[in-house]
């Protein structure tokens, strides 16, 4: 009598069954085979890890023909790159172009530099190209450091920094503060494509306002190959478009939102108040459409002076400004209740970490390591050990004080509104209207129109028409010309103009 196995085993003596076993065999081998060959050809993306650390202090001696540094002094304007020989340690660099670099600052006595190395030249952390700036305004010669320091440790993608005490041919030159180049290389070390566009708002005017002014304001710094920055302009055109009531959700479908979130509430923190008009990069993630923005050149924070800097603010100057319009990304994004409300939850978030005990030790570790070099730099606004130490005592109580004045303002001041920028002229009348204003607490608020054919509203020709109730005025009687206006929202305690603050209209 067969078992179960015995008629099994029988049943595979009979030779076309146990062909077609082979068969099966050999078939779901292959299967299996060509599984594990798929898994073992699909790479891994790795990411490459990269540190937060700021730079450590690094001495720089330059050998460079003296009549050729006197040139590019006396031609500070210009990008004139002259040759030198750089040491760093026991490493010395030939080849090495030198030329000023900056904005405004190149006017002042210790100018801000640029070093490119030689092809086939890179420092020990890769780099090839060396931004060293004086900050000759910063009488602690620390705000733009500890600005880079609390984006990089508050999870915001930021350039990092390092102190270099400067010789030139064997003589002390000064101390520079190195900030890392947004570049290429920077967006790899932070796992970014260098396909993707990445673009910078190089020059005044930079508010994200009007599509004109990419072109002529803007520097792409990423994907340079494609010199289409279309991607930019229609992102200016669509904020201007969309309405605040839909801000938020165009925000979430067009940026890394929580990203946005950070650095507009870091920006408050430190009082970032030369950002937004300029000193910022865009940069657009192709594959996903969204876009992030990064922070450039923030020597002008932890201003002790600005402990009550207006959180709203996006311009270089407030109230008095014609020619430089308000940022709209930052403007809308503060005028929708929803982000705002995130943005104050991110400040509290941040609070713990932005205390005067936490910066005073790291204060206290700067004056060891570069007190020698400050006192001794002969180049600096720094007179005396007597004058740091109370202008560093005076960034501590910024320090402490800041995010109490933020909170304060959020929770108190008429929130952003818009300023038509459409106003109805007949003959010598216009009409000008804006959207209302909201206080956070319900409290009434009247308006302020401002007036004058003097942009910076300094002179005898500024008017104002004052208590309205209403979102509309209309003046009478103009004289023919150009005329600039801007609307201030008052709750009897606070005040907020509207945007944008660059308006205007012609009488014929």
């Amino acid at each position: 009598m067969l078992t179960d196995s015995n008629r099994f085993f029988s049943s595979i003596a009979s030779p076309k069954i146990a062909f077609l076993l082979i068969i099966a065999s050999l078939i779901s081998f292959a299967l299996v085979f060509n599984s594990c060959s798929t898994k073992k050809k699909k790479k891994k993306v790795k990411k490459i890890e990269y540190s937060l650390n700021q730079y450590p202090l690094t001495e720089y001696y330059l050998t460079v023909d003296k009549d050729s540094l006197d040139y590019i002094y006396e031609h500070y304007e210009e990008n004139i790159y002259i040759g030198l020989s750089l040491k760093i340690g026991e490493e010395t660099f030939e080849g090495v172009k030198m030329r000023i670099r900056g904005d405004s600052s190149r006017e002042l006595d210790k100018k801000s530099l640029k070093l490119k190395l030689a092809k086939g030249s890179k420092l020990s952390d890769g780099a090839k190209k060396i931004n060293l700036n004086a900050d000759h305004g910063d009488k602690t010669m620390m705000h733009q450091y500890l600005a880079s320091k609390t984006m990089n440790d508050n999870g915001q993608l930021c350039f990092r920094s390092g102190y270099v005490p400067l010789y030139i041919n064997g003589e002390y030159f000064g101390l520079y503060l190195r900030v890392e180049n947004m570049d290429s290389k920077f967006l790899k070390s932070r796992n970014l494509s260098n396909k993707d566009n990445m673009y910078k708002a190089s020059k005044d005017y930079s508010c994200l306002v009007n599509r004109n002014e990419v072109d002529s304001r803007w520097e792409k710094k990423a994907n340079e190959k494609d010199e289409d920055n279309d991607d930019l302009k229609d992102l200016i055109d669509e904020l201007n478009e969309v309405s605040v009531v839909d801000f938020e959700q165009f925000l979430q479908e067009n940026f890394f939102y929580d990203e946005l979130i950070n650095i507009i509430a870091l920006n408050m923190l430190i009082s970032n108040s030369s950002t937004y008009y300029h000193n910022y990069y865009m940069y657009h993630d192709l594959a996903k459409d969204k876009w992030r923005m990064l922070p450039w050149d923030m020597d002008k924070t932890f201003n002790p002076d600005h402990i009550d800097y207006n959180y709203q603010r996006t311009a270089w100057a407030e109230g008095k400004n014609a020619g430089m319009n308000t940022n709209t990304l930052i403007e809308k994004s503060l005028a929708n209740r929803e982000t705002l409300k995130t943005i104050r939850k991110r400040i509290a978030e941040l609070q713990p970490n932005f205390t005067k005990e936490i910066y005073n030790v790291e204060v206290d570790k700067l004056i060891n390591q570069i007190g020698s070099y400050v006192l001794n730099d002969t180049t600096n606004k720094i007179s005396s050990e007597k004058k740091w130490r109370k202008n560093l005592d005076e960034l501590l109580r910024y320090v402490e004080n800041r995010p109490a004045s933020l909170l304060t303002q959020i929770d108190n001041k008429p929130i952003n509104f818009m300023v038509s920028k459409e106003v109805i002229i007949d003959g010598n009348e216009v009409l000008i209207s804006w959207e209302r204003a909201i206080d956070p607490n319900d409290l009434p608020i009247s308006y302020t129109l401002h007036y004058a054919k003097n942009g910076s509203f300094n002179d005898d020709s500024v008017r104002r028409v004052e208590n309205l109730n209403s979102t509309e005025a209309k003046i009478e009687n103009l004289s023919s010309g150009k005329y600039y206006f801007f609307v201030e929202a008052n709750n009897t305690h606070y005040k907020t103009y509207g945007h944008d603050i660059r308006n205007y209209f012609v009488i014929p």
